[in-house]
């Protein structure tokens, strides 16, 4: 069975999938965002404060350092496509522990194109 967040996580996947079908409101790619998601699900329990993944695990910082990596060598309106995704998961999935979220760049040794809050900043220059 299915956790409570593990079901809120599945269910933003499937608004995200179905924004990409209706194709509504934002201007970014909503296929490369849900793409995005899904390299965040190893990090889930740590995002969520889950009190057994006191710090990213391994595959978590995999999954988010090749997103990174790749968000490097972007065009900066692409940047701005990952901050705008990262933002609407974190009004979406209200469970992300918003300290969790601004430690897993530390953690996992990550630039600051990884910001997975509600209030972020995406006027990159």
């Amino acid at each position: 069975m299915a956790t409570k967040t593990t079901m809120k996580w599945s269910i933003l996947l499937a608004v995200l999938v179905s924004m990409v079908i209706v194709n509504k409101v934002a201007s970014y790619d909503r296929t490369k965002c849900s793409e995005t998601v899904l390299k965040l699900l190893p990090c889930e329990g740590y995002l969520t404060g889950d009190k057994e993944d006191p710090k990213p695990s391994p595959d978590c910082c995999k999954s988010v350092k090749s997103l990174d990596e790749a968000a490097k060598l972007w065009k900066i309106s692409k940047k701005k496509d990952l901050c705008l995704c990262l933002k609407e998961m974190a009004l979406m999935v209200k469970t992300i522990h918003r300290p969790r979220a601004q430690e897993l760049p530390k953690y996992c040794k990550l630039s600051s194109l990884i910001n997975i809050v509600y209030d972020a900043d995406c006027s990159i220059k």
